[in-house]
């Protein structure tokens, strides 16, 4: 996940694609299969706290909610398109 062109960690979005993920169509013929998403969001630096590790690694975001539906709303259909393919 990079946010900003930094590498950073966020669970609340790690956790958003992987529940997406899980409720792909095809999840029945490949349960113990893990997603692999490659990140780069823009987002506004005031938005985004850094200040939760003392690695600057693990980020929060105001709006953090907010951010992982528009996350979840825009994976599913990429999701399922590629459950299709198989």
């Amino acid at each position: 996940l990079f946010i900003n062109d930094r590498l950073v960690e966020s669970l609340s979005i790690k956790r958003a694609v992987d529940e997406t993920y899980a409720n792909r169509p095809d999840r029945a013929s490949t349960p113990l299969a893990k997603p692999f998403a490659y990140l780069s969001l823009r987002v506004p630096g005031k938005h985004v706290d850094v200040n939760v590790h003392p690695t600057k690694r693990e980020v929060h975001f105001l709006y953090e909610t907010e951010l992982c539906t528009a996350l979840r709303l825009a994976l599913a259909p990429i999701v399922a398109a590629a459950a299709d393919e198989r």
